[in-house]
């Protein structure tokens, strides 16, 4: 190796594995002492790092790129906090030697990853990125890009086609119109887009939403993800995955047709639109990959109840799918339950449910209804450390929200025909005070083949909550409506002109659990409750029910002799073939 050719070298920042070859043995053969800086440049281009090929180092660099993104946080009239910043982790790296650096900086991949996440360098990311290389915009809530700058129609009259992932908040309505153009007069299909999240910021407008049959949906075929805000795009995706609506005007007839072309659609969320038309004339959606549908409205939205009954008829989905649905924000509607009997139609279209679980939702006295599959009632397991161990084994099936449990009740027993699939409930949990004595009795007659009861005493439960003057503790406990409901009679069902003789309520019963809440609850008169309980027992003897096998008290402590409702504990003892205490307050 010539003096001229080591230098030549030295300079170099990109050489093959040939020439460190050629290097070392030159270093070798000539046993040449060198400058200290002279030195360590040649350790670094010996290193082993540097036997790297350039492939694995630029996919390394990508990597780094995806999982370490620049981040600026803008300032907006919602947030009052500092702009927090994050560099390129990429860029960061490419310090450590000039081989790095050399790959970083002629590599457009790396560049288009990050358009305008920092707004000053946009142009800059944009140059070093080429003229081919699909870009990743991203413009969060609050970016001086999509505000004050024609930042959006560079990109719909140059990048349209260029686009992988697409994220754009717009306070302006321009620039929903502007994309909309661009997507629609694109003249081929846009196989590059992976993602598109376009949320208008503004107030809702009707034109934002482009419900004009002369434009054709544009097509992504390779795109997984897709979002509108309050505004909307018609487009055809056959691989997108995950469809997320919130806030959009549509015909229910787009709706449709938009679903029909994301026919491996996995994940659907539909929040707050607002569904005009009818299905009339509406052909079945077949959804066979669907694993969860979120449908979510507000009385403000002016989307009448029976729309919701009409999408999930119109939709045909694995019966392995979860179905959300919180649509119940307008109470007394004539109609606000009927979009029930397709969904527990559909959900027991195949392994049917067999638990029901009512808990408490946050919006105030609102409930939550959950099915499960997969749920076992084992009247004589005594071993469940948590009153929800047997739901978290399970599959849920379904999902969705009442303003009044009572009044959903009512409608199971007199109005929606789904009694026959119901009658496959076996198991429920539910709050002791979630129901008055009628809303209880109703409810136990859409379940007459539940085996376990699991009720859950909560601060509340057995004092009268509408009286503002109830105390927690004994001296505002009275006994529930659920042990009221338990004892008393109901007809028994007849063809026979004789009178029909009185049964128990739940004949199939053979566990009742009493549970604490996980979140709170309140020390109960245990006198009372044994003494309660005793009596519930022999009245449903007298009413010919089988004898319950298990009666799980997680709220009561085995009393002692010396206890006053010794005896009462006693007696309930041989009353029913188990009685499990309370071992904490053994």
């Amino acid at each position: 190796m010539t003096p001229q050719r080591f230098e030549r070298l030295m300079r170099d920042c990109e050489f093959d594995q040939g020439a460190r070859s050629e290097l070392q043995d030159y270093l070798l053969a000539n046993d040449v002492s060198l400058p200290r800086y002279v030195v360590a440049r040649v350790d670094v281009m010996l290193a082993p790092v540097n036997r790297l090929p350039s492939q694995i180092l630029v996919r390394v660099f990508e990597l780094v790129a995806e999982d370490d993104p620049p981040y600026r946080s803008f300032p907006s009239k919602h947030t009052s906090h500092r702009p927090l910043h994050r560099s390129l982790g990429w860029l960061r790296i490419t310090h450590v030697q000039g081989r790095w650096r050399y790959l970083c900086m002629n590599t457009p991949e790396l560049w288009s990853f990050h358009i305008g996440r920092i707004p000053e360098a946009t142009n800059f990311f944009l140059e070093w990125s080429g003229h081919s290389t699909l870009l990743d915009i991203h413009i969060e809530s609050g970016n001086p890009l999509a505000r004050y700058s024609d930042f959006d129609a560079i990109v719909s009259g140059h990048f349209i086609e260029r686009l992988r992932d697409f994220v754009w908040y717009s306070p302006k309505p321009s620039s929903v119109r502007l994309f909309a153009a661009a997507l629609w007069s694109s003249s081929k299909p846009l196989v590059g887009l992976h993602s598109l999240l376009l949320e208008y910021e503004g107030l809702r407008e009707l034109d934002l939403f482009h419900q004009d049959p002369r434009y054709t949906p544009f097509t992504a075929p390779n795109a997984t993800y897709m979002g509108f805000t309050r505004c909307f795009i018609p487009f055809t995706g056959p691989r997108v995955t995950h469809l997320d609506l919130n806030g959009v005007v549509i015909s229910c007839i787009r709706l449709l047709d938009v679903l029909r072309g994301c026919p491996l659609l996995e994940f659907l969320d539909l929040m707050a639109c607002i569904y005009t038309g009818d299905f009339t004339g509406c052909s079945i959606t077949y959804l066979n990959k669907l694993q969860n549908i979120n449908l979510t409205g507000f009385s403000d939205e002016r989307s009448p109840s029976s729309v919701y009954k009409g999408i999930i008829e119109h939709l045909v989905m694995p019966t392995t799918a979860s179905l959300h649905i919180d649509v119940n924000d307008e109470p007394g509607d004539s109609e606000e339950f009927d979009y029930i009997v397709p969904l527990v139609r559909s959900v027991w279209r195949e392994d049917p449910p067999t638990g029901l679980k009512i808990v408490e939702f946050g919006r105030a006295r609102h409930r939550c209804f959950e099915l499960y599959t997969g749920v076992r009632s084992e009247p004589k397991n005594t071993h469940y450390e948590h009153p929800y161990e047997n739901f978290a084994q399970a599959c849920k099936r379904a999902r969705f929200h009442v303003a009044s449990s009572k009044d959903l009740s009512r409608a199971l027993l007199k109005k929606l025909p789904i009694c026959t699939e119901l009658a496959g409930i076996v198991y429920l949990s539910v709050d002791m005070a979630e129901f008055d004595l009628i809303g209880w009795t109703w409810m136990f007659l859409v379940l007459p083949n539940l085996q376990t009861l699991q009720s859950l005493c909560r601060k509340g439960s057995g004092a009268d909550d509408s009286d503002d003057s109830a105390k927690t503790g004994n001296d505002a406990y009275r006994v529930p409506d659920i042990f009221t409901a338990l004892a008393s009679p109901v007809a028994s069902a007849t063809t026979s002109s004789r009178p029909s003789k009185p049964s128990a309520t739940l004949p199939c019963l053979a566990c009742l659990w009493l549970a604490k809440s996980a979140t709170h609850w309140y020390e109960i008169d245990e006198h009372d409750l044994l003494k309660k309980l005793v009596s519930i027992v022999k009245t449903r003897a007298q009413l010919l029910a089988p004898t319950l096998w298990n009666i799980k008290l997680d709220v009561v402590g085995e009393p002692g002799e010396e206890d006053d409702c010794y005896q009462d504990a006693q007696a309930l003892s041989g009353l029913v073939e188990n009685v499990a205490w309370d071992t904490s307050q053994a």
